[in-house]
């Protein structure tokens, strides 16, 4: 009986200030040439894996923007940061 290779160890690395989370295979934990099974590396009937296809649609999203200014209608306020009026002490009624 053949017994199936180990597969390789990964090593999670936490996010930071300039760069998400991320994983990377610890390969010298392991059998290098599990790796060739990979999902990111891996091609499936010769074209690329799902992993790789999703990768390459979410590359051509636009970028989130994120608000930051505020007006509220309550009290007409304009105020930066999070979406609480200071001086309601509500977001409810504040717009972009």
């Amino acid at each position: 009986m053949v017994m199936p290779p180990l597969p390789v160890p990964v090593d999670f690395h936490p996010p930071n200030r300039t760069s998400p989370p991320w994983f990377e295979h610890a390969i010298l934990q392991g059998q290098p040439e599990v790796l060739l099974q990979c999902p990111y590396l891996a091609l499936v009937n010769g074209k690329l894996s799902a992993v790789a296809k999703l990768q390459r649609l979410l590359a051509q999203l636009p970028p989130v923007n994120t608000t930051t200014r505020w007006q509220c209608n309550m009290c007409g306020l304009t105020y930066r940061g999070r979406k609480k009026c200071p001086q309601c002490g509500t977001g409810i009624y504040s717009r972009e």
